[in-house]
């Protein structure tokens, strides 16, 4: 993703709405070939299969997304969903009952790449920012948003090794129960890391600047 993301990012500037519709339509066309293993249907080659996954078009919506995300456009989202909070609530409890429901009811409950996923982020993401509008002032967010934001990257990269020792050893992670543990385990653990981290790397930073 960031050795894409020069090309994305003049895309970003040139055709903003295009890029987001086009990633879209890849991240769904991927996540939907993998979700369609659970049933038999292969989609992809088999020497592809295995590594579906890890490949950048399965993730691509969610990194440009972000991009897409500016300040001005973020603001203007929080603006509407700020005025049907009541609603984007509402649906984003539905989506998370189907997703739920929908992975009992498949055998597809603990896999997380599915393109119903993209919808419940979609419809989760627009219900947390109406219900935040509310709290414009508020400086303990503000903080703890400027803070997680300084090291949304590390952390990105820290939580899927985190997530992996984690849930590959120890079986108090199984199960419904088991995942909300280990969510909030791979946070805590992944924040701190990134915290850590990024602490020891502007010292080094501040250490080569002062020689």
């Amino acid at each position: 993703m960031y050795l894409l993301y020069p090309l994305l990012k003049k895309l970003q500037a040139r055709r903003p709405r295009l890029l987001f519709v086009c990633s879209l339509l890849l991240t769904l066309f991927f996540q939907t070939g993998i979700y369609l293993t659970c049933f038999k249907i292969t989609v992809f080659p088999g020497l592809l299969r295995p590594y579906a996954w890890l490949l950048f078009p399965t993730w691509l919506f969610y990194f440009t997304a972000g991009m897409y995300l500016t300040k001005e456009r973020l603001a203007a989202i929080a603006e509407k969903a700020g005025k049907k909070r009541l609603v984007l609530s509402a649906a984003a409890v539905a989506c998370a009952l189907l997703f739920a429901f929908e992975g009992k009811a498949t055998g597809s409950f603990e896999l997380s790449i599915r393109p119903q996923a993209i919808l419940l982020t979609l419809a989760a993401f627009l219900a947390f920012v109406g219900v935040l509008s509310r709290f414009k002032r508020a400086p303990a967010l503000d903080s703890a948003a400027s803070f997680l934001s300084r090291r949304s990257s590390t952390v990105y990269f820290a939580h899927v090794l985190i997530l992996r020792l984690l849930a590959d050893r120890l079986t108090i992670f199984k199960g419904v129960s088991g995942m909300a543990l280990l969510y909030l385990c791979v946070a805590a653990l992944s924040i701190t890391a990134a915290t850590v981290i990024d602490g020891l790397a502007g010292k080094v930073r501040l250490r080569k600047t002062s020689i």
